[in-house]
């Protein structure tokens, strides 16, 4: 899916959903008030039964929150990640139900490429992967 030179070499979970916009977006989400830990245990049967905003919109809501019970705050979670889906493609990233900081700038950083803009993060891995990244272009270009 992702290409090896664009994998860091402790990868984030965009890297590897990466080039799937939607779902990149919906690990930002299930990142929230959680560990990347308790995700990797929800992620691969979410993407599974739902790779996509309508195949998570058309699961039954209860089986939604049956596969993010283990992340904690499955009802506020589940209804988020429905408004969220609805909305996708028809509004503006930035401005999708339960984007907040760190989805925004990931989004920045995955799929629009603001490595050498000066993009700067407020979190502590995605700070850490923008800097593999500078660090791997500015080789290319040595």
């Amino acid at each position: 899916m992702v290409s090896k030179n664009r994998i860091s070499p402790q990868p984030l979970l965009q890297e590897l959903l990466w080039p799937n916009r939607w779902q990149c977006t919906v690990a930002c989400l299930l990142l929230n008030v959680t560990t990347r830990t308790q995700v990797d245990k929800v992620w691969p049967t979410l993407f599974k039964e739902a790779p996509d905003p309508e195949s998570l919109l058309a699961m039954d809501p209860e089986r939604l929150k049956e596969i993010i019970t283990p992340l904690g705050l499955k009802n506020r979670r589940a209804e988020r990640l429905r408004q969220m889906s609805e909305a996708f493609g028809r509004v503006p990233h930035h401005k999708l139900p339960g984007v907040g900081t760190y989805a925004y700038q990931s989004d920045r950083v995955f799929f629009h490429d603001d490595l050498l803009h000066g993009t700067e993060v407020k979190d502590g891995a995605l700070t850490k992967y923008l800097n593999w990244r500078r660090k791997q272009r500015w080789k290319k270009l040595s």
